[in-house]
């Protein structure tokens, strides 16, 4: 951490017009990479500095960026505010990239998802075939949830239980509160809010699904 102020230090001695820090915080240990963000976008901030930041964490984009870019195999696939690529994603790619695992492919009709036979969710969006997106956090276990999935794995990761699902054809994952009980092999239901699906534009190209 020490090393990495005084990096930073050295860097705006200059007073340079554009600051560029490659992965600046890579080697810190967590508990003071919180701390030298901050420091980071107060810098920025009070000098109005121009800052281009190349990093691989999510969640250290997030924090950073006024507007981030994805750059996937040498090109920038989607260049927008953090709202937009976490909730909002512009293809398939995008949407794991950012964490947003669950791609729900069915047919709309009369605003509702059809996933197979049995299972329909409300949506927004014209009639057709479609894909929606949901970020692991918004999906929730509730009792009269539309959406049967099958427990595959639960693991314990400090805030949240990660449950990795099966529904039918849908790969799912849901981040739930602790202190629920699930177990892997038990049936759920999953409630998905109309607000928190995002339809991904049609012309957003198809990505094959990654191997299990």
């Amino acid at each position: 951490a020490a090393s990495s102020s005084a990096s930073l230090a050295r860097a705006l001695c200059a007073d340079p017009e554009l600051l560029l820090l490659d992965e600046p915080l890579a080697a810190v240990d967590p508990n003071r990479r919180e701390a030298l963000r901050r420091l980071i976008v107060r810098t920025q901030r009070e000098r109005a500095l121009t800052t281009l930041i190349i990093t691989h964490d999510r969640a250290e984009a997030a924090e950073l960026g006024d507007t981030l870019a994805l750059m996937l195999e040498g090109l920038i696939v989607q260049q927008d505010d953090p709202h937009e690529l976490f909730e909002r994603p512009r293809s398939a790619a995008v949407a794991r990239f950012f964490g947003a695992a669950n791609l729900l492919r069915g047919t709309v009709r009369d605003a509702l998802l059809h996933l197979d036979q049995d299972t329909a969710l409300p949506v927004d969006g014209p009639d057709g075939p479609a894909c929606y997106v949901i970020r692991p956090e918004a999906l929730a276990v509730a009792p009269d949830g539309p959406l049967g999935a099958t427990v595959i794995e639960a693991t314990y990761a400090g805030t949240f239980v990660r449950l990795a699902l099966r529904g039918g054809d849908q790969r799912l994952e849901a981040h739930v509160p602790p202190g629920l009980a699930v177990a892997p092999d038990e049936i759920v239901a999953l409630d998905a809010p109309r607000e928190r699906l995002w339809r991904l534009p049609e012309d957003a190209p198809a990505v094959a699904e990654p191997a299990e």
